[in-house]
């Protein structure tokens, strides 16, 4: 007589055998997982698996929680759950609100998206799924909260997500690079935390197509794109979200995506955006010597040159060289003169003459020529796009300071007001910390109507 299926037999093969592991691989991962996580040793053997698979023995808690961290997966979806244990109701909707919060970021983004979206669609909501599973089981660990269902009310008989590899084809191919310009866009409004995600799923997505091995033309148009999107994560990461390490792992992929292709642009794009991580630590002849790797890079490039030189001249303001600084500046200056005419990339939205003239600024008001820095520092508020709201902050920090030089306090509150408002609405880790540093100029005034205003916008 045929042995039949046993009703509570869990998901564990299928998402084994999704990845190609032998049972034998499973007990070796959990034994690894166990050690790194407990510095404890198991005693699982593949006999072990076989059951759990079948479902005639249900694993502990212990190892229902090695297997999602090693199949990134909730106990629901591996077919392991059992009644949720105690939570507080307080506890208990934080967590619904949170998941409930990254799901709909994920859909209304892929709405911003657009047709091309489809590409990412089931890498991004791996990748959210990929966040609240790390979340929760990092809550448990710290007893905070149950390892509950993934999404609150979410079936837990539904298949496991595996996510298809598609041929590449030159439709993906201009899939990529029509989502690549549109979050160039979204850079500028969106809040960060949220881009990062469908960024990341790009970066899984083009490396999946890669995989495919494609003709030597889309490989290229490819790789280009990839450079590009790293690039953008790299800058997030660092700029947005104050994570350096994050940032830095992106670059690094972005020059050797630029590098393998010649776009020697892209390499120095790179490179430079490095710079400021070295320099955020104080590693001033580390941040040169990148830059100098990046000058190497943009032989030929004057527009790229010519930003390479204003972020020199940040990079001596805030060491202190001043005059290495000034240096920079006029050489930035006389290189953006000679780039008229220069095709640009689309990627390289970062840098025109109103944000030399903010490079300008900051390093004029660091040398104390503040009347040098209003000229502009104001030019680069006229003449900044409307949507730059990231870099508008920052001008308007520097704006409010050298009203504070003037003892102009009514409108360096005003100004700095106005920044945190646009800080508020897009978020900007970069721009916070120098309207932070900012405030401490107003102590004197620390009653003052405008400068309690302040107060309140930083506060909330």
């Amino acid at each position: 007589m045929a042995t039949q299926r046993h009703e509570g037999r869990s998901r564990l093969r299928d998402y084994r055998e999704s990845r190609g592991l032998t049972q034998q691989q499973v007990v070796d991962e959990l034994a690894r997982l166990a050690w790194l996580r407990d510095g404890q040793r198991v005693g699982v053997n593949a006999d072990m698996v076989s059951k759990w698979e079948r479902g005639y023995k249900h694993p502990s808690p212990l190892y229902r929680d090695l297997f999602c961290m090693l199949f990134r997966a909730t106990a629901a979806e591996l077919g392991l759950a059992r009644a949720p244990e105690p939570a507080t109701a307080l506890e208990s909707h934080a967590l619904q609100v949170q998941d409930g919060d990254a799901l709909c970021g994920a859909v209304t983004l892929l709405d911003e998206l657009g047709d091309a979206g489809v590409l990412i669609q089931p890498h991004m909501f791996a990748i959210v799924k990929d966040e609240l599973v790390n979340r929760r089981s990092m809550l448990k660990l710290l007893g905070v909260a149950p390892l509950a269902a993934l999404v609150p009310g979410a079936d837990p008989g539904s298949a496991p997500f595996v996510s298809p590899a598609p041929a590449t084809t030159l439709v993906n191919v201009e899939q990529a690079e029509a989502l690549a310009l549109r979050y160039q866009q979204l850079y500028h409004s969106v809040d960060p935390a949220s881009l990062i995600r469908p960024v990341a799923a790009h970066l899984h997505a083009v490396l999946q197509l890669l995989g495919t091995a494609p003709s030597e033309p889309l490989r290229t148009r490819l790789l280009d794109n990839y450079g590009q999107v790293a690039l953008l994560a790299g800058r997030l990461a660092f700029f947005d979200l104050h994570d350096p390490m994050t940032a830095r792992s992106y670059l690094n992929v972005a020059v050797e995506a630029a590098q393998e292709v010649h776009n020697g642009v892209l390499a120095a794009a790179a490179l430079g955006h490095t710079s400021f991580l070295a320099a955020a630590d104080k590693r001033y002849a580390a941040a040169a010597s990148y830059l100098q790797g990046a000058s190497r890079q943009a032989t030929g490039a004057p527009l790229l040159q010519s930003w390479l030189s204003a972020v020199e001249a940040e990079i001596q303001t805030n060491a202190g060289a001043l005059l290495p600084a000034l240096t920079a500046v006029e050489r930035a200056q006389t290189l953006l003169g000679q780039s008229r005419g220069e095709p640009t990339p689309a990627w390289f939205d970062f840098y025109d003459d109103a944000r030399l003239a903010g490079f300008a600024g900051f390093t004029y008001l660091r040398a104390g020529r503040t009347d040098d820095a209003a000229a502009a520092l104001g030019d680069a508020a006229t003449r900044l796009p409307n949507d730059a709201v990231k870099q508008r902050s920052v001008i308007l920090v520097d704006l409010a300071t050298v009203q504070v030089r003037r003892r102009e306090v009514d409108e360096a509150a005003r100004l700095a007001v106005e920044a945190a408002d646009a800080l508020a609405q897009a978020g900007y880790a970069t721009g916070t910390q120098r309207l932070v540093a900012f405030r401490s100029q107003l102590h004197p005034w620390k009653d003052h109507p405008g400068v309690r205003l302040l107060d309140e916008r930083l506060a909330s």
